[in-house]
């Protein structure tokens, strides 16, 4: 590393071994004004990701598809709100008693939305869940509408 690079990382490290440094970075006012609001926007966001979920259609149906290994239906609660599937629960790995030498599967809540690209005939949603993965079965609602044509006239130029 040149000399004048050395001498700019010295100098950075120093403005954040200073306090007021700290209390600048830390003091909420602060926080709330540089961008607080797009943190907890991407945090939310990466609470979303999980579970896992695959959403297709086939034919006039959507499936859901849901990857949640080692948890039973008492763990989880699925309903239909206004176009979207609400995907609630609570995933419990710690043992009590345990000494635990490697933890990495945490215990934790979740909670997941995901719109749906069509109406849904809710009365005829259906479900199964087996092996970890739990399908939700959406009926689509076909639009009877009939294609009216509208007869166009000519303009007449004066």
């Amino acid at each position: 590393m040149n000399p004048d690079n050395l001498r700019h990382w010295f100098a950075l490290t120093q403005q954040f071994q200073q306090e007021q440094f700290w209390k600048q970075a830390l003091n909420p006012d602060v926080l709330a004004k540089e961008g607080r609001k797009n943190f907890e926007n991407n945090l939310l966001k990466t609470r979303d990701t999980f579970p896992l979920c695959d959403l297709y259609q086939k034919e006039h149906l959507l499936f859901l598809e849901i990857e949640l290994p080692g948890l039973t239906t008492e763990d989880i609660k699925v309903s239909f709100e206004q176009g979207k599937v609400i995907i609630k629960g609570h995933y419990h790995t710690l043992k009590t008693g345990s000494n635990y030498f490697l933890k990495e599967r945490m215990s934790k809540a979740f909670i997941k939305e995901i719109a749906m690209p069509f109406p849904i005939i809710e009365s005829l949603i259906r479900h199964t869940f087996s092996n970890g993965l739990f399908t939700l079965i959406l009926p689509i609602q076909e639009d009877d509408e009939e294609e009216i044509q509208i007869e166009i006239e000519k303009e007449i130029n004066n």
